[in-house]
């Protein structure tokens, strides 16, 4: 797995203040603050996340907000300062100025008749994870509770592929049917990696929304936009090993990773729910501005899938919170939709203008390997496949489209990334026990994108020309280090005459910054590479499904390009 340096420099954009909403913060007094006032009681009532253990958005203005029972001023005192708003129509507010990242800080808010303290408040990255069944998987069904009956799931068959997948048995292919019996030392290696990588770090502060949800029915029973949660909510630490095993496994890694860079608090605040899209997520007054978009058609009080249940129930009460940056890892069914990047962008649109927050960060952590809808080769069957080269890979898979549909958002939606997973994932099963490097590659992007890293370890190999040379294609990358390497025979190749029918070639490396490919053919218009499913040699180590790397380990992205004659 590729492994961050030591020493990254920090970006030119890490400490860049934001101006948005400077003109709300204000000393000027709209009430006496009497600081003998009782502490709790009624008056001010803060929202749920403004206690203990609380982390606080670094170099944005943050607004402080909750309920009131009185109409009046209101203030909070943060470093000695205190700052004023207004309690009216059964709210307060208060708008905090920018403050540069720390720890140990008292936060007091005060209303006419009551103060309400909170202790050891940071301030540091605030991200919000979202997404569905893959964001949402907990850290102990890899540390502690991965089974080795996970490695004979077999789910295409599961999936209803509408052809029959490549399923080997003992007969026709005994090379690779060791791989689809239970392992447990394959399992006992995941576990033994997940616990090797995990740091309990108390400086990484946790608010696990979706855990107090636990029922589907729960989520999907408010037909309209809650300001509060119904349930408890509080703020554990990284050092709670509880509370890191119930997080978003890839969520906790991210800011670990993050952590390791940067010497900053993260607070990460957890809302993903399984088997959801889009259209769950987003307002009703969003979804109904262009139904037509959303793959959720139906309005359910059973299930989380249903218009605006998520939003409703889990993101509208948090929404006055300032986060700098929102992560979605989104399930594999949606993202192959032809309308999902405009579900995608109506959705960071939204959240947005009802945050009030034009600043907010998006990243997509892109797809990693699933092998859904994998079909043969042309010439193929069950008796014959096992006896081809085992590099020979299957097509069409579901994320390979979903991953080219990704690929588009950037374009769509201001101050977003897309990072890369096409080396992670798993052949059978949807939920690769294995997050470590979509978590590390997806913070790789985050740091480049969004805070201007330059340091060459972070960067990606990338395509900059293709051009025909006597029968053969050359390929020349930047962002190489040191140069690539091509591993795994180059596998992963395809070239077509009409950019339906592709044939697979390898590729092999030409130079420092050029993998060549070889006797394409003279009516070759189109090539790509990534797309290809399942090498016979292997299910369960996906670094094997493409072969373009960096010096540093990062690997080539899945691309398509036209070819010019």
């Amino acid at each position: 797995m590729y492994q961050l340096k030591k020493n990254i420099e920090i970006g030119a954009g890490w400490d860049a203040v934001s101006q948005t909403h400077l003109d709300c913060v204000s000393v000027k007094p709209t009430l006496t603050v009497m600081k003998n006032l009782p502490e709790g009681g009624n008056g001010l009532h803060p929202f749920c996340f403004f206690s203990d253990g609380m982390v606080l958005q670094r170099n944005a203005c943050t607004r402080v907000f909750g309920t009131a029972d009185y109409e009046g001023g209101a203030a909070a005192e943060i470093d000695g300062v205190l700052y004023y708003g207004k309690a009216e129509g059964g709210k307060f507010e208060i708008w905090l100025p920018p403050m540069k990242e720390g720890t140990g800080k008292t936060l007091v808010i005060y209303g006419e008749t009551n103060r309400v303290t909170v202790r050891d408040v940071c301030v540091g990255e605030v991200i919000l994870f979202s997404g569905q069944s893959n964001m949402e998987y907990p850290t102990l069904a890899t540390a502690i509770s991965w089974w080795p009956s996970n490695l004979c799931k077999q789910f295409l068959p599961y999936y209803k592929v509408t052809e029959t997948p490549y399923i080997p048995d003992e007969e026709h292919d005994p090379e690779t049917y060791p791989q689809y019996v239970p392992n447990e030392a394959l399992s006992e290696q995941y576990k033994a990696d997940a616990n090797a990588e995990l740091s309990y770090d108390p400086m990484i502060r946790l608010m696990l929304v979706r855990d107090q949800y636990p029922d589907p029915k729960d989520i999907a029973k408010n037909d309209e936009a809650m300001t509060y949660y119904e349930k408890p909510m509080t703020w554990k630490k990284g050092d709670d090993k509880d509370a890191v095993m119930h997080a978003s496994m890839v969520g906790y890694l991210f800011s670990q990773y993050l952590r390791r860079v940067v010497d900053v608090p993260v607070g990460a605040v957890m809302v993903a729910v399984g088997a959801t899209e889009t259209g769950t997520w987003v307002s009703r007054e969003t979804y109904f501005k262009d139904r037509s978009i959303y793959s959720v058609q139906t309005e359910s009080h059973e299930a989380a899938n249903s218009i605006s249940s998520c939003y409703n129930t889990l993101v509208a009460p948090l929404i006055p919170y300032t986060f700098g940056s929102f992560i979605w890892y989104q399930g594999e069914g949606e993202c192959a939709s032809p309308n999902y990047v405009k579900a995608f962008k109506s959705m960071v649109d939204s959240y947005r203008a009802d945050m009030d927050n034009p600043d907010m960060k998006a990243l997509v952590i892109s797809l990693p390997r699933f092998c859904m809808n994998a079909k043969y080769p042309e010439g193929y069957d069950q008796s014959n496949y096992g006896s081809a080269d085992p590099y020979l890979a299957m097509t069409c898979s579901c994320s390979d489209f979903g991953r080219a549909n990704q690929r588009k958002i950037p374009d769509a939606v201001g101050n977003c990334a897309v990072s890369v997973s096409v080396n992670a994932g798993d052949f059978d099963d949807i939920h690769p026990p294995v997050k470590q490097p979509i978590a590390m590659q997806a913070l790789c992007t985050y740091l480049t994108a969004f805070y201007g890293f330059t340091d060459p370890s972070l960067f990606y190999p990338e395509v900059t020309d293709v051009r025909k040379e006597n029968g053969d294609l050359v390929i020349t990358l930047k962002n190489v280090g040191e140069g690539i390497s091509v591993e795994n025979r180059g596998v992963g190749f395809e070239v077509s005459d009409d950019g339906e029918h592709y044939r697979q070639y390898f590729g092999e490396k030409d130079g420092t910054d050029t993998v060549r490919v070889r006797n394409v053919g003279s009516g070759a218009k189109y090539l790509r590479y990534g797309w290809l499913e399942f090498p016979r040699v292997t299910r369960v180590d996906m670094t094997k499904y493409v072969s373009v790397f960096n010096s540093y380990g990062l690997p080539l992205d899945q691309f398509e390009r036209t070819l010019e004659d």
